[in-house]
């Protein structure tokens, strides 16, 4: 019996514990998947990762990933975090990088966003709206990606994480 050859790829990882944005690149650069799970109804982080190890499972059999990618969890506070979150973000992040790791034994790159926007996009100003500003990078760049709507044809919020992913992943070719 015949083995189908995996494609050799690279995974770029967007975290949150509502949201996981992912994206295959073959080795060459070209998007292969992009997608996002939603964790929001699912209520401990360890029944998240156990969805998020389905996911990447499936994967597994068409694909051989090669380096992995994951934006790093953020270091400071900011309006919108309190230290709670920002520990249940390091240890989800953590979690799921390790089970990555256990899964294909490649040692995940942490890449900061910021870092990873300015090397792919370009410098992005500090006061302007970067998640805005990357989906329409990675909206006009991959012009056959679908990218989810709403019931009023607004695009969903889960696609800021899907081209978080994208812009972490094309990290690796920069």
């Amino acid at each position: 019996m015949k083995t189908k050859k995996k494609i050799n790829v690279i995974l770029g990882l967007d975290i949150s514990t509502s949201t996981i944005g992912f994206s295959f690149f073959s080795a060459a650069g070209e998007l292969l998947v992009i997608g996002y799970l939603e964790l929001t109804k699912i209520k401990t982080l360890y029944k998240k990762a156990v969805e998020f190890k389905k996911l990447i499972s499936y994967y597994l059999d068409q694909f051989n990933i090669i380096d992995l990618y994951i934006e790093a969890p953020l270091l400071r506070f900011s309006k919108f975090s309190s230290a709670n979150t920002l520990n249940r973000l390091a240890f989800f992040n953590g979690a799921i990088s390790y089970l990555v790791f256990d899964l294909t034994k490649i040692e995940p790159n942490h890449i900061n966003a910021t870092s990873a926007r300015s090397q792919v996009v370009g410098k992005i100003p500090r006061k302007s709206k970067a998640k805005e500003k990357i989906f329409n990078y990675v909206k006009e760049k991959e012009k056959g990606i679908y990218w989810p709507t709403n019931s009023k044809g607004n695009f969903i919020k889960q696609c800021y994480d899907m081209a978080d992913s994208y812009i972490i992943g094309a990290y690796y070719f920069t």
